[in-house]
């Protein structure tokens, strides 16, 4: 009798609710420590700037907000395989910043945020608040006053992959980070600290409900980039096909009204699902566990019909649409039955016949 079981071999990965989208863990680099022994001076709530006007609570903060910056440094430092000092410094910085915003707790219950994990730590003992003797490379005012200004983009940027992708980070994203932080108008790929340091270390401790809380109203109040606040209501991962069969079908239907008509089951089983979405902004979601959001069923055997459709259209009419290359679309048309496959050779026919192709414009003028 040796081998003693702990609380995770009776509790552990295998009974996680889900396994759809990011699977939690207890990473060491994506721990953000905060001293153990000193009290965190004032109420910082969420999405506000640290208060100015007392001497007094600035002087506690400067001592504390240090500590949390060296603690994670060290602590950056001493993981297995660890990263660079320069590194270790600038996501220990903006690790500083996401204390002094308040969003993270260390005190806070998992449970009360549909998570498993507060990665948000207690330093140890062990483990020292101690500055270098040198200041490490990428510490200079400069960067840390643009680290600043860019924060809130920082954040919103994370919670759109969250959303939009399903996980904070892959190795598939850095390119795609790069092409949505430039169209925050930043003339730079990347806040000098590479995506997956930002996404997978810097921020990961913020709960998931916490994260995009803080998105929306960043969103809500303009105090994010326009492309984060144009893209704060994104269909999540797991529905993305639905935004897509939307936009196909409103399109389709100012041109060809009745196309539309010869599927009318897939078109009822799209505004079905697109009521059960409108309840709830993670409903559907591959995570819709840390929002505690409902599972909605889609049926992409009865949508199948309706993407087929559309795609023919597009092909035909629109062959340039970004939504022709729609993977989601795409991969919704994939399960089209007879129906479905019948009607969109229609049209392909149709649309190779200039006669019954004037005819079908016409046809639309006559019934808008």
């Amino acid at each position: 009798m040796a081998l003693l079981l702990d609380n995770d071999d009776l509790n552990g990965e295998c009974f996680i609710v889900g396994a759809e989208g990011e699977l939690e863990s207890e990473d060491v680099t994506q721990i953000l420590y905060v001293p153990a022994d000193t009290a965190r001076p004032g109420n910082w709530p969420h999405n506000t700037v640290m208060p100015t006007g007392d001497a007094a609570f600035q002087t506690n903060a400067n001592a504390y907000l240090t500590q949390v910056l060296w603690l994670n440094y060290n602590h950056l430092l001493g993981c297995p395989n660890p990263v660079s000092s320069r590194d270790a410094f600038r996501i220990s910085y903006i690790r500083m910043i996401v204390v002094r915003q308040g969003l993270v707790d260390p005190n806070a219950t998992p449970t009360s945020h549909h998570a498993r994990y507060n990665l948000c730590r207690f330093a140890p003992g062990t483990l020292a608040a101690t500055a270098p003797a040198l200041a490490p490379d990428g510490s200079d005012a400069a960067w840390r006053k643009a680290c600043r200004e860019k924060f809130t983009n920082m954040v919103c940027i994370t919670g759109y992959f969250f959303r939009v992708r399903g996980h904070h980070f892959q190795s598939t994203f850095e390119d795609r980070f790069k092409v949505v932080w430039r169209k925050c108008l930043y003339n730079e790929d990347d806040p000098g600290l590479r995506w997956e340091f930002i996404a997978r270390n810097a921020l990961h401790a913020i709960f998931p409900d916490i994260l995009d809380t803080y998105w929306v109203n960043s969103a809500a109040n303009s105090a994010c980039a326009g492309a984060m606040t144009k893209r704060v209501n994104s269909a999540p991962a797991g529905v993305a096909g639905i935004a897509a069969l939307r936009r196909g079908l409103d399109d389709i239907s100012m041109i060809l009204p009745r196309v539309p008509l010869l599927v009318p089951d897939a078109v009822a089983h799209l505004e079905a699902v697109e009521t059960a979405l409108a309840a709830h902004r993670w409903n559907g979601s591959i995570n819709r566990r840390f929002y505690n959001a409902a599972q909605v069923h889609v049926d992409e055997g009865r949508l199948g019909s309706l993407a087929a459709v559309i795609l023919a259209a597009l092909d035909q009419f629109a062959g340039n649409n970004p939504l022709a290359k729609s993977n989601a679309l795409a991969s919704v048309a994939s399960n089209a039955p007879i129906t479905g496959a019948v009607v969109a050779r229609m049209i392909a026919t149709a649309v190779s016949d200039p006669a019954a192709a004037a005819g079908l414009l016409m046809e639309t003028a006559q019934n808008p």
